[in-house]
């Protein structure tokens, strides 16, 4: 029989023809070059592998939400290489994902004072979880209110996305509002306000920094993460998720990040 002349041979070709088309586009990724931009909770901060051998409890094999974040976006087809001067991560996570700027107990001034580090970097998508140390620097000087604390802030994080803007104006920037913190902290400092306020103000700054700039609702989608609710998901000081607070605060920024990007996405299918 002469398959070539009939209609076998053509619902053959064509089969073979549609799975090949097929196989090229499964494997075909959307690649990112990712900064994580934060402080102790962006460390990972307290949620290394025991027995902990860091002082401070920021160890080295701590990977916070960062892990969790570039696993999802890898099954969503997007393929991730982070950067920053520092790395954190367990041993079973690529290297290639546990760069990082998540500096312990830095404020937003701090970071921006590093920003041509940082910058130079050259990432496409940068994430930010940054505010939380800045109630405790303002806050603890006694001579801030609220208000006060919370226009300082916002201000930093204003010149903060400037200067990415500017720097990078390609860069996809994904700016989170900060996880709850215990209504009072150290001698009665009113942090947990001081979240609700500057949280606030986050959108309206990202309104007026670019299309680029995109919110993460992280405060509004990770309820008893921490705040006054220390033991569940928090490692017992209602500031620093433990590892299940960890994976909730990464599905978060991980779904952000991925319909963002990859709106289109279908399974198996690059975006």
């Amino acid at each position: 029989i002469d398959y070539r002349s009939s209609g076998m041979w053509q619902v053959k070709s064509t089969y073979a023809a549609i799975l090949l088309s097929q196989l090229m586009i499964v494997g075909q990724a959307m690649h990112v070059k990712w900064l994580p931009l934060g402080d102790s909770i962006t460390w990972g901060c307290g949620n290394g592998v025991l027995p902990h051998v860091e002082p401070g409890g920021c160890e080295r094999d701590a990977g916070s939400y960062r892990i969790p974040v570039a696993q999802a976006l890898e099954q969503w087809n997007i393929t991730v290489t982070t950067v920053g001067s520092l790395t954190a991560g367990p041993a079973s996570s690529p290297l290639d994902w546990q760069h990082h700027e998540g500096h312990p107990g830095w404020t937003i001034e701090q970071v921006l004072a590093i920003s041509p580090q940082w910058l130079a970097t050259a990432p496409t998508v940068i994430t930010m979880h940054l505010g939380t140390n800045d109630c405790g620097f303002y806050l603890g000087r006694g001579h801030n209110t609220t208000a006060e604390a919370v226009a300082n802030s916002a201000n930093s994080l204003a010149t903060l996305l400037k200067a990415v803007a500017t720097a990078l104006p390609q860069a996809q920037v994904f700016v989170a509002s900060i996880l709850r913190m215990p209504t009072t902290v150290g001698a009665g400092l009113p942090c947990g306000d001081f979240v609700v306020g500057f949280n606030a103000a986050i959108p309206r700054l990202l309104a007026g920094a670019g299309a680029n700039f995109h919110y993460v609702p992280l405060y509004e989608n990770t309820t008893n993460v921490c705040g006054d609710a220390k033991t569940e998901y928090s490692i017992g000081d209602g500031v620093h998720p433990n590892a299940f607070g960890h994976l909730r605060v990464g599905a978060v920024f991980a779904q952000t990040i991925a319909t963002t990007l990859c709106p289109t996405h279908r399974p198996d299918v690059s975006c």
